[in-house]
C-alpha cells in the first residue's frame, strides 16, 4: 500500500505530486499543514524541492523527508536544507504518522515546545537540537529522545524497560538496539568532553548525570506554518 493511502485509511486529506516541479506548483497553489517529500523523486529531487520551499513559499512548513539513503551523510543534507524530520526506509507506517500528527500539533501550538536544561546541556527534543557547553551536537533522532526522556527522569534511575517503553511504546524492537543507541549517544555527547553524562547502572538501566545541580525548563510556545506534498511513493499530506 502506497503511503499515501495509508494515511488516508487514517483520516488524513492528502494531494499527490508525481515529481520535483509539480510540488512545487501544489504548494504554491494551496494551503496544507504538513509536507512529506521523498529525497529520490523523478526530475527536482526531495532535497531540491525542500530547499526551494523554504526559500520563498513555505519558509515554516513541516517537513518530513523519507528516503532509501539511510547514511549520516543523508540524515544531515536532509535537516541542513530545512526538512523538520528524516525518516530512512522500510519504515513504520504509525511512526510515521506518529511523527507527522506531532509536527502538525507543533506547528498550529497545541502542544508548547519542550526545551530541557541541566547546566551545560541544553536540549530541544522537537527540533532535535543538543548543545553542550553553548557547542552545539549532532545526535540522531532516537538519541536525543533517549537523551530527553533520562533529563526528564533526572535524578532517577530508568530501567531498561522503562526507557523502552517510553522511546518505542508497545513496538520496542526485538534485538538490543537500546544498547546501540546508548552507544551512538554517548558518542556524541562525549566528543570532546571527559566528562560522562549517561550513566549505566548495573543491572537496572541509565540515569543522566549532571556534573552539578540543575533544573528542567519549558519555553514559550513558537508558531510555524503549515503545508503538505508527496510523490507516488511517498505523499503529501494534509490533516482534517
Amino acid at each position: 500500500m502506497l503511503t499515501g493511502d495509508w494515511l488516508e485509511r487514517k483520516g488524513y486529506v492528502v494531494d499527490y505530486a508525481s515529481c520535483g516541479s509539480d510540488a512545487l506548483t501544489l504548494a504554491a497553489e494551496q494551503h496544507f499543514d504538513a509536507i512529506i517529500l521523498d529525497v529520490d523523486m523523478p526530475g527536482m529531487n526531495g532535497l531540491a524541492v525542500c530547499r526551494k520551499l523554504r526559500d520563498t513559499t513555505n519558509p515554516k512548513t513541516p517537513i518530513i523527508m523519507l528516503t532509501a539513503r539511510a547514511s549520516l551523510e543523508s540524515k544531515i543534507e536532509g535537516l541542513e536544507v530545512g526538512a523538520d524530520d528524516y525518516m530512512a526506509k522500510p519504515f513504520a507506517p504509525d511512526e510515521l504518522a506518529a511523527r507527522l500528527s506531532a509536527h502538525i500539533r507543533r506547528d498550529r501550538d497545541e502542544v508548547a515546545p519542550e526545551f530541557l536544561q541541566l547546566e551545560g546541556l541544553s536540549v530541544d527534543p522537537m527540533n532535535c537540537i543538543v548543545i553542550r557547553d553553548e557547542r552545539p551536537l549532532y545526535v540522531l533522532p532516537t538519541g536525543v529522545a533517549i537523551l530527553a526522556a533520562l533529563m526528564r527522569a533526572h535524578p532517577r534511575v530508568l530501567t531498561r524497560s522503562e526507557l523502552q517503553s517510553k522511546i518505542w511504546g508497545a513496538s520496542a524492537p526485538e534485538s538490543d538496539s537500546l544498547r546501540s543507541h546508548i552507544y551512538q549517544l554517548r558518542r556524541a555527547l562525549n566528543a570532546g568532553f571527559d566528562e560522562q553524562l549517561v550513566e549505566t547502572i548495573p543491572g537496572v538501566g541509565f540515569r543522566f548525570r549532571a556534573p552539578r545541580r540543575g533544573e528542567i525548563l519549558a519555553n514559550e510556545p513558537t508558531s510555524t506554518a503549515k503545508l503538505a506534498i508527496r510523490d507516488e511513493e511517498s505523499g503529501v499530506t494534509t490533516a482534517n
